[in-house]
């Protein structure tokens, strides 16, 4: 999938970014901890893909043990790959990073955090507003949670109730704009 987001769209990430509680936190671990998550989730691609991993490096293995531990549960299942949904009426963009189909429809969120946060639901339940947009209808949200040491993920269901993200959004519309300013970099 690829990175490159159309200009005239929030992303998700953006919208919650505030409610994160990271602005204390500093910009070198912040980007260290973006690109290990990055690493695990292209890992996690290639597996669902049917690409067996190389040998990994000694700080991303144990994600990748802890997934296949949930993964053994649903790799029967259709699991479709990452898509990034778009909607033209909240001017909102977000990527998911799988949807899982067994008799329902579940969207998936892999997360390498440290710690479960309080914007999961918020991202959750902003992905089902942008795939309900496409035509999607999710039953289910679930954030699996991989461990770092390599334990068994912890798999996190989330309510579907959207008015806490779409209040988030509005909040963050009157803060920066409806539309966010064109970037180069987006074109």
């Amino acid at each position: 999938m690829s990175d490159k987001i159309k200009n005239g769209y929030w992303r998700v990430s953006e919208v919650i970014s505030k409610y994160a509680g990271l602005e204390n936190v500093p910009q070198r671990i912040l980007a260290a901890a973006a690109e290990k998550g990055t690493a695990v989730h292209h890992v996690i691609d290639g597996i669902m893909e049917g690409f067996f991993p190389p040998d990994l490096p000694d700080h991303i293995q144990p994600y990748i043990d802890s997934f296949y531990s949930w993964y053994q549960n649903y790799s029967k299942l259709v699991f479709s790959q990452p898509q990034r949904f778009y909607s033209d009426k909240l001017c909102l963009t977000g990527a998911v990073d799988g949807i899982l189909t067994n008799g329902e429809t579940t969207l998936v969120d892999f997360k390498t955090s440290a710690k479960i946060s309080e914007t999961w639901a918020l991202q959750g339940n902003a992905y089902v507003l942008l795939a309900g947009e496409s035509g999607l209808k999710i039953d289910r949200i679930i954030f699996v949670h991989l461990q770092k040491t390599g334990k068994p993920a912890a798999e996190i269901p989330f309510l579907i109730e959207p008015q806490p993200f779409l209040r988030a959004l509005r909040a963050h519309q009157l803060e920066y704009g409806i539309r966010p300013p064109i970037r180069t970099d987006r074109i």
